[in-house]
């Protein structure tokens, strides 16, 4: 169902000094009914799409109503309109109060103005037809929370990796700004600092510095350097390009990071949102590692590639006694190096035609690898890693040549199934899913009461997963990993 709404009913003291503000703001309004006399008076003022009906008060109330004073009531209505600043030149030539507060957005521009009743009134021109730009109030808050969160290393104090930067960025994403700070309130006990730097690495000299998470300062540095000279693009394909066979990286989060902040950079560009790029770049290089690929000429089914759900029950999946987990995801995904039979499996999934819906394919099988094989606290959040990674590359997708995207979604099909051949004990289901019981409002509110930073991540990519292709497995990975993963303390 499509709903809009369509007028608002007013009870004003001066029904014609209300028309007089309405008109002088948007000259185009006009009367489009009325009725009765006095007491009795009513008018419709609007055009064709949405109308206000004023209606004449009668009675004086005990206390004058005042906007934004917290008590039940109207604050504002809002109009949307071609030149705000327009708007705001002609009520400020009448002689109206100005009640715009600092509100800079790039997508969008918002003027307030009283007028002689006290009453707020909104006039907004958006800038943008991508309704996640003109929509994103998650702007100022991302930027304090990159802000606070410029001198933390890539890991925590429990030695694990540290998702704070990609889970505030989810959280606005998933349109609640207001909790960003509360989580990063509680997150921040367990940050650690960056590490200090220990020599610049040379534009020529690179490659020497991957893998080495001694050198994630010098690092970050190099990306600040690159940054300055280039387009934030033209250093993301670049980089793409070189990392991608490295994907699975600390367990894919030097991807998921970049995702996260490559989406942010998409809406607008700040310098905590360069500076963030920057450092998901520097977590990606310095913990770079690759997984075992045969030559594509050396497929083990004829060089026969297939759709993703076909593809995984292909993947070999190593033996129990034969598996490496010494504490860490990391560790089991080094150990394929000694399971030749996983090399054949980066070449299993066909990545030919329109990559976008191909990558949103392959992440909804990584669902369904999370439903069958999620059993408890560390194969969720392994097989969550399988979701978001793949939902990561899919916001890298739309700023990358095309070559390069098919290229990262070939690594991403490939870490995912890494982590599956690893921790896996039996194929996705091929059938239908039960659905969560719940909506994805109450999925996701679910998500950020739970507070852990793998529930939030898996509801976001899920969540904006869903939105371009719907299934069912998405809201019942949420609901499981709520379910499975410990709540934030």
């Amino acid at each position: 169902m499509t709903a809009r709404l369509d007028h608002a009913n007013l009870i004003v003291r001066d029904i014609e000094g209300t028309i007089r503000f309405l008109r002088t703001a948007l000259p185009e309004l006009r009367v489009r009914g009325g009725g009765g006399s006095g007491a009795d008076r009513w008018v419709h003022l609007g055009n064709d799409d949405a109308y206000v009906a004023l209606e004449q008060a009668t009675v004086e109330p005990a206390e004058r109503w005042t906007p934004y004073a917290g008590k039940p009531g109207t604050n504002h209505l809002g109009f949307e309109v071609d030149d705000a600043e327009a708007v705001r030149a002609r009520l400020r030539a009448a002689g109206y109060r100005d009640t715009t507060y600092p509100n800079a957005h790039p997508h969008r521009t918002r003027v307030y103005f009283r007028d002689a009743e006290g009453n707020d009134w909104e006039f907004v021109q958006y800038r943008s037809d991508d309704p996640r730009k003109r929509h994103d109030f998650g702007h100022g808050v991302l930027d304090a929370a990159l802000e606070r969160l410029a001198s933390a290393g890539p890991d925590l104090k429990n030695g694990m990796t540290s998702h704070a930067p990609m889970t505030v960025e989810a959280l606005c994403a998933l349109g609640r700004p207001e909790a960003v700070m509360p989580w990063l309130d509680r997150y921040a006990v367990g940050l650690l600092p960056a590490p200090p730097r220990r020599e610049r690495i040379a534009p020529d000299a690179w490659r020497s510095a991957l893998a080495r998470a001694d050198r994630f300062s010098d690092w970050s540095a190099f990306f600040r350097e690159e940054l300055a000279r280039a387009p934030w693009r033209d250093v993301l394909e670049r980089w793409v390009v070189r990392l991608a066979p490295g994907i699975c990286a600390a367990a894919t989060h030097g991807v998921i990071r970049v995702g996260h902040a490559a989406r942010s950079l998409g809406i607008v560009e700040t310098p905590q949102r360069l500076r963030e790029l920057a450092d998901a770049l520097a977590s990606w290089a310095s913990t770079y590692q690759e997984l075992p690929t045969a030559s594509s000429e050396a497929t083990h089914d004829g060089h026969e590639a297939f759709a993703p759900r076909d593809a995984i029950v292909r993947v070999a999946i190593v033996p129990p006694d034969r598996r490496r987990f010494s504490g860490t995801i990391v560790s089991s995904l080094a150990g394929l190096d000694e399971w030749p039979a996983f090399a054949p499996a980066i070449d299993l999934l066909d990545v030919r035609g329109d990559v976008a819906p191909r990558a949103g394919e392959v992440a909804e099988t990584f669902a369904r690898v999370y439903l069958a094989n999620a059993h408890d606290v560390l194969t969720s959040i392994v097989f969550v890693h399988g979701v978001t990674s793949v939902a990561a590359v899919a916001n890298l997708l739309p700023h990358l040549e095309e070559g390069t995207a098919r290229s990262a979604l070939r690594y991403a099909w490939q870490a995912g199934a890494g982590l599956y051949a690893t921790f896996g004990t039996r194929p996705p289901t091929a059938g239908e899913i039960e659905p969560a019981k719940e909506g994805w409002e109450a999925l996701v509110e679910a998500a950020i009461a739970h507070g852990d930073e793998h529930a939030i991540k898996l509801a976001e990519a899920c969540w904006t997963l869903d939105a371009k292709a719907p299934s069912p497995a998405y809201g019942a990975a949420v609901r499981h990993a709520i379910e499975t993963l410990p709540r934030a303390s």
